[in-house]
């Protein structure tokens, strides 16, 4: 694949940004913002690059950078291609540690972008400052291997153990000192939930007709679609426990997946048999396949039992969500 910052088309003029920050106070003095910029305008002009924008977070302290609208507007500009590179001062002013300089660094590389570092003479524009690429994919695979390996060790312990992993209480189960335990309330909510699901094959479906029979989460709203796909997918309810499988985003109550060799299962008592649950799963993956592959007619919207109305189905029993 041709480096696109190293070969630019005929007559193309190279685009970048500038990344502009106060140093911390455990930081060493250095040049104000104002200077930096300088220095990156300078650098700039000697290679017949184009400053397209400045990302000016003078006042941002480092903990702070990955929520701010400059650090996520230099992020999509260099996903969209509007530069493609982007010079600072000192890589310390990027990243608040190492582990976010690695996840940098692997997004510029995906992205055939090139980030240039003035005080450390890094410039992945040409062949010599690339080898930064492949020293922070080799650091990203050391602290995987360093931070997740006795994660995934006392974990494995302590679920052996039957001590909790942390987390709240799924439902339909209930603590039992450290065990969980089916709760006497939920567990047969959830329960249905499966077998309505394999009778109507759609989450909203589901989610109507156990708002119609009184059922209400612990929170007391109304069930949702996506709390219904939640806890068919769960495999807890087969009686695999997941732990350790996802990971904060950092941006408040988003998370991600985890890759699945780090995932961790423990012995729980089921609700239902492997049988069922591996049925409504089956039902989602198709769907799902359906979906992704712009089929609008997949499994779930060509049941007949889809049309059924619920509306006088009996309520009265409140669940215990």
């Amino acid at each position: 694949m041709t480096h696109r910052a190293e070969l630019p088309a005929i007559g193309q003029v190279k685009l970048v940004g500038v990344w502009i920050r106060n140093s911390t106070a455990k930081q060493l003095p250095r040049e104000s913002p104002q200077d930096d910029l300088r220095r990156a305008q300078m650098y700039a002009a000697s290679k017949g690059w184009k400053v397209a924008r400045v990302y000016d977070l003078s006042s941002v302290p480092a903990e702070a950078l990955t929520a701010r609208s400059e650090t996520q507007a230099m992020l999509g500009d260099i996903k969209a291609g509007t530069i493609s590179g982007l010079i600072l001062s000192n890589l310390e002013l990027l990243a608040a540690n190492t582990r976010q300089l690695v996840d940098v660094a692997n997004y510029f590389q995906q992205n055939d972008a090139d980030l240039i570092s003035l005080d450390e003479l890094i410039d992945t524009s040409i062949p010599a400052g690339r080898c930064l690429y492949a020293i922070t994919a080799a650091l990203a695979r050391w602290h995987r291997e360093e931070i997740i390996s006795p994660v995934k060790k006392s974990a494995a312990v302590r679920a052996k153990m039957g001590k909790s992993l942390g987390g709240a209480t799924p439902f339909g189960y209930r603590r039992d000192g450290n065990r969980l335990a089916l709760d006497e309330n939920e567990a047969p909510v959830r329960r249905r939930i499966f077998q309505l699901f394999l009778e109507h094959r759609r989450l909203k479906t589901v989610a109507r007709i156990l708002t119609n029979e009184g059922y209400r989460t612990r929170s007391g709203q109304r069930f949702s679609d996506t709390t219904i796909r939640r806890l068919l997918e769960d495999p807890l309810a087969k009686g695999q426990r997941r732990s350790n499988y996802t990971v904060s985003a950092g941006t408040g109550k988003h998370w991600s997946l985890k890759p699945p060799d780090e995932w961790i299962f423990s012995d729980a008592p089921a609700l239902v048999s492997s049988e069922t649950w591996e049925a409504v799963n089956s039902i989602l993956s198709k769907r799902h396949h359906h979906a992704a592959a712009g089929d609008s007619r997949s499994p779930s919207s060509t049941s007949q039992d889809d049309k059924r109305d619920t509306s006088s189905l009996p309520g009265a029993v409140s669940g215990a969500w």
